[in-house]
């Protein structure tokens, strides 16, 4: 019985250590220096910087999603034509 648990051990290792390298430590890295200055310390200004060059995206995508929800049974109808056409 010990083998069998070896064994699954050395299976999902390597899904295991693909997992830690291309997902979290990208994302760990990224956390870590989205509040770091360019001189090493605190800062929120790289979070500034992203609101002030994304806002009028983000406003447009929440009025898109706020109209199309308000509309949600004609958009469905569209999309079914839509896809039956192509």
């Amino acid at each position: 019985m010990q083998d069998r648990g070896r064994l699954g051990v050395l299976l999902v290792a390597p899904a295991l250590a693909a997992v830690l390298v291309l997902f979290v430590y990208p994302l760990g890295y990224s956390l870590v220096t989205a509040f770091q200055a360019k001189g090493g310390g605190f800062t929120l200004g790289n979070f500034a910087k992203a609101f002030e060059f994304y806002s009028v995206d983000i406003g447009f995508t929440l009025v898109m999603s706020w109209v199309l929800s308000r509309n949600e049974s004609r958009t469905f109808a569209l999309d079914f034509r839509i896809r039956h056409v192509y």
